[in-house]
């Protein structure tokens, strides 16, 4: 019976990586499609937009970040337990604080948007912050459904909600840029408002979208274990509610701390820029250049690593509340060294063609050359981003969602200490050399914590030198690809055929290499049909012998 249950959970964590790997694929195309036209449309405006954004994404953080997982973590540990009576106070209570919180947050930020903007851009990003503000209100009730769909191990409605916000953010924020700028002359100021505004439509939507879906699983009871809910014992919500503000509150401060990483760039790599060389405009250039340009590349190969940790989550807390620690340990194992495949190629690739791949991408000569550098030490960052991700998520499965608190705070102090003295003297590299020494430190100190709770430490080999050295034939290759073909071909074309041939020499090397295992493929895209092919040779093997 156990067997059969874990054989069930595995496959719905399998499905639900590769449900929200594909929507998550998906997402950040349509964010390309956002972010490309707009900058080729707004210029330098978009320093503003993306400063609103930074501050955004701390609120954010603030309102929802530990929520998915904490509710996710105290419905998959009640259904563990049987305790199904206990799953509609969980989210109904969840539902009550996360819509005050945001309502609050939303009006915060519309009435200190003035003072903000003029701290972060001289009151430019003013209308962006108000566009933006009304979101969190939603965004509140979108992490609690989101949370109770994952601690079902149900990914796919979470999956279509972040479609519909992408879809939504793309279609209505680009068309009101065009129509604004083209039909009735407004300014670009204005037209970036008008574009955050297509992001708070576009989170509306998806909010509105897990309701629904919420409220038709609950009519057709598709989601629910016989005996339904109880009512609740007396007191019991006092409970709960402490049980979740202790789980999500951790999480959420962990995750604001890490956006803080970026919010210190947003608001303070203009700045000390114009202190460096003496020119508000050109401080104003490459920050718009960097945020616009590099982090968004930088942000790309985490569409693969997300959905790993969010399934990980339930799966390793039903797994110890049911007494299977040997289970929680290898799928551990595998979230790392899974995480280290996909980040290991595309931290060494961005980092080696990265004006090239710029030059692709946004079809900006200047942007290219001036944060082709850049990028190539932010994206080193990649492989670190990957390792953190997974192991917070690894943390909070543990029941030891505190412990990043700790790290992120020393790993925060390193890289405000690298942009307040590097800054000013060593220009604009300051920025992604501090994100990566904050990523590389929180990672070390969150490893070791991990090592203490399961009593056994990642291997060294398998995370970090055979990916290293399987992805550093594949990149040295496209390197020699695109400077043998550039000069023929031009840079575009040939950076598409050294990506490809990258591809093409990377993936046989994984498994010439050795570098997974079959319970490693289960957390791949496709890695489900990799397995089953794999068990289905070696089957073959056996019967001819």
């Amino acid at each position: 019976m156990q067997a059969g249950s874990g054989n069930k959970e595995r496959g719905l964590l399998v499905s639900g990586v590769l449900i929200l790997t594909a929507a998550n694929l998906i997402v950040k195309i349509l964010g390309f499609l956002y972010k490309v036209p707009l900058n080729a449309l707004l210029g330098d405006e978009m320093a503003n937009v993306n400063a609103a954004y930074a501050i955004y994404t701390v609120l954010f953080t603030i309102a929802t970040a530990g929520v998915p997982s904490a509710v996710a973590l105290l419905i998959s540990s009640a259904r563990a337990k049987g305790r199904y009576e206990k799953i509609a106070g969980i989210l109904h209570l969840s539902l009550s604080v996360l819509l005050g919180c945001g309502f609050f947050l939303s009006l915060l930020l519309l009435l200190l948007a003035r003072p903000l903007s003029l701290w972060n851009s001289g009151g430019d990003s003013f209308l962006c912050l108000l566009a933006i503000a009304p979101s969190l209100f939603f965004v509140a009730a979108s992490a609690v459904f989101r949370g109770y769909f994952q601690g079902f191990q149900r990914l796919a409605p979470t999956a279509v909600s972040e479609l519909i916000e992408a879809g939504g953010k793309t279609v209505l924020g680009v068309s009101a840029v065009l129509v604004s700028l083209k039909v009735y002359g407004l300014s670009t100021r204005t037209a970036a408002a008008l574009s955050i505004g297509g992001i708070t439509a576009g989170i509306a939507l998806g909010t509105l979208y897990l309701a629904i879906y919420y409220a038709v699983t609950k009519k057709k009871n598709l989601l629910y274990t016989p005996p339904l809910y109880k009512t609740e014992e007396k007191g019991e919500g006092r409970g709960l509610l402490k049980r979740l503000l202790s789980l999500a509150l951790p999480i959420a401060i962990t995750s604001a701390m890490m956006n803080l990483s970026t919010l210190v760039d947003a608001q303070l790599m203009r700045p000390l820029l114009t202190l460096h060389y003496g020119d508000a405009a050109l401080a104003k250039s490459i920050y718009s250049d960097y945020s616009t340009g590099a982090l968004t590349l930088y942000n790309m190969p985490g569409v693969l690593i997300y959905p790993i940790a969010s399934a990980i989550v339930p799966y390793i807390s039903a797994a110890i509340a049911k007494g299977r620690r040997d289970s929680a340990v290898k799928t551990v194992g595998s979230a790392f060294r899974v995480a280290s495949l996909i980040a290991m190629p595309s931290a060494l690739g961005m980092s080696l063609l990265a004006t090239p791949i710029l030059r692709l991408v946004f079809g900006d000569e200047k942007m290219a050359v001036g944060t082709g550098k850049l990028l190539s030490v932010l994206a080193i960052a990649v492989f670190f981003v990957a390792l953190l991700t997974v192991s917070n998520a690894v943390l909070q499965a543990l029941g030891k969602e505190r412990k990043p608190l700790l790290s992120v705070g020393i790993g925060l102090s390193v890289k405000l200490a690298c942009s307040l003295l590097l800054t000013p003297r060593i220009g604009e590299i300051a920025a992604p050399l501090g994100t990566l020494l904050f990523f590389i430190t929180v990672v070390a100190i969150n490893l070791s914590f991990i090592k203490k709770a399961l009593g056994a430490s990642l291997s060294v080999e398998a995370v970090f030198l055979r990916p290293f050295f399987t992805s550093a034939v594949a990149v040295l290759g496209a390197g020699v690809c695109h400077r043998a073909l550039s000069g023929a071909l031009g840079s575009n074309l040939a950076t598409l055929l050294a990506v490809a041939l990258a591809l093409l020499l990377y993936l046989p090397a994984v498994f010439l290499f050795r570098c997974v295992g079959e319970e490693d493929l289960a957390l791949l895209p496709l890695g489900g049909r990799l397995r089953r092919f794999s068990l289905r040779k070696r089957k073959q093997r056996k019967t001819e012998v």
